[in-house]
């Protein structure tokens, strides 16, 4: 299971991504070996953002694992980091580590609404599932079907798609049930085409706003929409799907709008963390319009 690491510095201040990332390197092998544990050296720099949030911060983001967040924060220095007899003398980085959180998680006796959300359970449509139940509220599905309906009326046959932000239940290990409560629609795409969607960088920074807008929500899927080739993921979806939505608790759901019913797929992970496709599924879900 992955943990998110963000390190954020002031903006003033320019540090190289590999400056960063031997600082990242020395303070995570210290920190793993204050805890004992062994670092396998396995991270990824996510991103890394100059002057594009309306802060006096600039971030840049590296997944490590679920609910542990690291924070590093630079200090102001008047100079940059010079090289010194073949010496690269790194300016003054300062390490915050924050304690878990139980941010956008329900305890197992939580009491839901159910009238605000319309269930979907994954249960019953695959034999294997780590997610049980989906549930989407309401005015959310109206907002995804209404998203769906501008798709068509945009007369691009071409994929839209968006982020899912709720929360999730854990019922067993690696068993869930999700609340999907917000749709955040990027307002610009880094490709799109018939088959293919990149969200891209600008659509991360307003993923990463939805986030702080939404405070008690966490990112727990995706949607995007097929345009009369059915609902499953591709090996593009799969792609993005490996690499960004990596949680047992985080589906990808499509929906093909050129049906009359829209017919959709809620994917989930399996339990040994493969992807159930549409090969699994037992019948679509439909949305009528």
């Amino acid at each position: 299971m992955n943990k998110r690491i963000i390190i954020e510095f002031e903006k003033k201040v320019l540090i190289t991504e590999i400056e960063t990332s031997l600082r990242i390197s020395q303070f995570i092998s210290e920190f793993f070996f204050r805890k004992n544990r062994t670092d396998d050296g396995n991270y990824e720099l996510y991103s890394f953002l100059h002057g594009h949030i309306a802060s006096d911060k600039t971030f840049a983001e590296l997944y490590v694992s679920d609910n542990e967040k690291f924070f590093l924060q630079k200090r102001f220095i008047a100079k940059q980091p010079v090289i010194s007899n073949q010496i690269l003398e790194l300016p003054d980085i300062e390490f915050h580590f924050s304690e878990q959180t139980l941010k956008g998680r329900l305890a197992s006796d939580t009491v839901i609404a159910q009238n605000d959300y319309e269930l979907f359970s994954l249960g019953d449509i695959f034999k294997n599932t780590t997610v049980q139940n989906c549930s989407i509220k309401k005015q959310t599905l109206q907002a995804l079907k209404l998203f769906c309906r501008k798709s068509i009326a945009s007369g691009e046959r071409i994929e839209y798609g968006g982020f899912l932000l709720g929360k999730i239940m854990q019922t067993n290990e690696n068993q869930y049930n999700i609340l999907i409560e917000q749709f955040v629609e990027p307002t610009v795409y880094d490709y799109q085409d018939e088959y293919r969607i990149d969200f891209g960088h600008k659509a991360m920074i307003e993923l990463d706003a939805a986030l702080q807008t939404y405070a008690d929500c966490i990112l727990v899927g995706w949607f995007h929409t097929h345009p009369g080739h059915t609902a499953f993921l591709s090996s593009y979806d799969l792609n993005i799907h490996n690499g960004s939505f990596t949680e047992f608790y985080q589906v990808a759901i499509v929906t093909d709008t050129f049906t009359p019913d829209f017919e959709t797929g809620i994917f989930s992970r399996k339990s040994d963390g493969k992807i159930n496709n549409q090969h699994d599924l037992k019948h679509f879900f439909k949305w009528t319009m």
